[in-house]
Order: C-alpha cells, then structure tokens, then sequence
C-alpha cells in the first residue's frame, strides 16, 4: 500500500479512537449525574461493549498503520540508512 493510504488508515483509526473515549467519558459523566445506579450500570455496559466494537479496532489500527506506513515513508527508509 502506498505512504498515503496508510496514512488515510491511521488518522481514521485515531479518529475512531479518540471519539470513542471522548463519547464514552460524556455519557458516563451524564450517568452518573442522574444518580440511578441501573442508569450507571447500563451506560457502563453500553460503554465496555462501544469500547470492544471501536477502541479496539482503533488501536489495532493505529498500531499496524504506524508499523506498516512508516517503512513506506521517505523518512522510515533514510532513517533506516543512516543507523
């Protein structure tokens, strides 16, 4: 794959990453306002399970994205030269 499309895939996953954590602290919080206990416990239910379908694959992105596209980058290869 070329530099840019690894590229496209790791901004894409830390997008995904960072919104998901951001989304999941917003609802929390707005749980946790309502003092319902059953509120909290389902939202920190729909958290783990938003956590397992978007962090995940954002940060397995991110780590094969990093690792794949910087060989693929000018700057991996002259990096690589001059060690």
């Amino acid at each position: 794959m070329s530099y840019l499309l690894w590229k496209f895939v790791h901004i894409a996953s830390v997008i995904l990453f960072v919104g998901d954590i951001a989304t999941g602290v917003f609802w929390g919080a707005h749980a946790h306002r309502s003092r319902d206990f059953r509120l909290i416990a389902s939202t920190f239910d729909g958290i783990i399970r938003g956590d397992r379908f978007f962090t995940m694959p954002g940060v397995i992105g991110i780590l094969v994205s990093a690792s794949w596209g910087t060989p693929a980058s000018r700057l991996g290869r002259t990096h690589l030269h001059h060690s």
